[in-house]
């Protein structure tokens, strides 16, 4: 578990503030504060990102999410599973009910040995994009 000076140390050296940094890892600016204080703990795997350098910006869209899903062979709750999630959370991801934050959707594709840049277009095949038939 990191101490809360490693959290404040991340935060300032990716150069966020406390609301960026928890728009980033999509939770609210009191929550990052609580970290950053040692009043609560963070997630290994929200720590585990962040220390990857893993705080992505896109956000995507149900139609990625499925398409990557697929490319890495897995279940809905294999790919839940994966970024220590709930598989509902996955559900309601995939279909739109709700956003993905763009934290999960990096680690996912590092997980998963996705580019990072993946797009619906790209060929597994050849690893490259372009249109894919």
């Amino acid at each position: 578990m990191p101490h809360a000076s490693d959290i404040l140390n991340a935060r300032l050296g990716y150069g966020l503030s406390r609301a960026q940094f928890a728009q980033r890892l999509d939770v609210d600016r009191k929550t990052v504060w609580n970290w950053e204080a040692g009043r609560t703990p963070m997630a290994r795997t929200t720590w585990a990102a962040i220390r990857a350098g893993l705080l992505a910006v896109s956000v995507p869209t149900p139609n990625l999410m499925r398409r990557a899903r697929r490319l890495a062979h897995l279940t809905q709750r294999q790919a839940a599973t994966l970024v220590g999630t709930p598989q509902r959370h996955w559900g309601d991801w995939e279909s739109g009910r709700a956003r993905m934050p763009a934290l999960k959707w990096a680690l996912f594709l590092k997980l998963a040995g996705l580019p990072a840049d993946l797009t619906l277009d790209y060929d597994p095949l050849q690893k490259t994009k372009g249109l894919y038939r």
